[in-house]
């Protein structure tokens, strides 16, 4: 808790059926968030801003009903 934590992929994550997902203290290697397309149960991603405004676009396109502050373009 409270360190920064690197991680190359979400591609280990890729149909998981939990419901909510926290990384705030992450960095993301590769940026790319498409694995959490696959995750049927996801409803929360409460995560750093470690991908592009792009890719969580992308993410909210194909699914809107997933809750994530950065899907607010405010917040950017």
């Amino acid at each position: 808790m409270n360190k920064d934590q690197r991680v190359a992929s979400l591609a280990p994550l890729e149909g998981f059926a939990f419901e909510a997902l926290f990384m705030i203290s992450v960095m993301l290697k590769d940026k790319d968030l498409s694995p959490l397309l696959t995750c049927p149960n996801l409803y929360l991603l409460d995560c750093a801003r470690f991908a592009s405004k792009a890719e969580f676009q992308a993410l909210e396109a194909k699914r809107p009903e997933l809750i994530c502050r950065w899907f607010d373009w405010d917040a950017w």
